[in-house]
């Protein structure tokens, strides 16, 4: 995890995004913007790597990297390449220092009456034996 401050984060399965994206194909005066989630209230470093140690089957350990450790790199690389970096660039870096990225797909029910289906946390070992079957890992 990178810093301190990030206490949540929205996630969701793919299948579930497909199945949004549908929903809103298929509803004519759904204008606006949209997002999906997976109905939980968001997830914590913690609760991602319990459910990364549960579709690996070993225990997934946090190790936090400090922000200055990413402004240091950041300087070090020099403003164009850090510019170009999709970890190191100012916009990414000011992310990693918000309380968190959490969105609510309320907006979305409302207009189409979608809901996910699947847990994107318990989806991982889905997406984990899916790409393990056609040899990707």
């Amino acid at each position: 995890r990178i810093g301190r401050g990030l206490r949540g984060f929205s996630l969701v399965d793919g299948r579930d995004a497909a199945a949004a994206a549908v929903a809103l194909l298929r509803t004519p005066d759904a204008r606006g913007v949209f997002f999906v989630d997976d109905g939980q209230a968001g997830y914590t470093w913690p609760l991602l790597a319990d459910a990364l140690t549960a579709a690996v089957g070993k225990k997934v350990r946090l190790l936090t990297v400090p922000l200055a450790l990413l402004h240091m790199a950041a300087f070090l690389i020099g403003k164009r390449r850090a510019q170009r970096s999709p970890l190191l660039n100012p916009g990414r870096r000011h992310d990693f220092t918000l309380p968190g990225w959490v969105c609510r797909g309320d907006f979305l029910v409302q207009k189409t009456g979608f809901r996910a289906r699947y847990d994107a946390a318990a989806g991982l070992s889905d997406m984990l034996a899916f790409s393990r079957e056609r040899g990707w890992l």
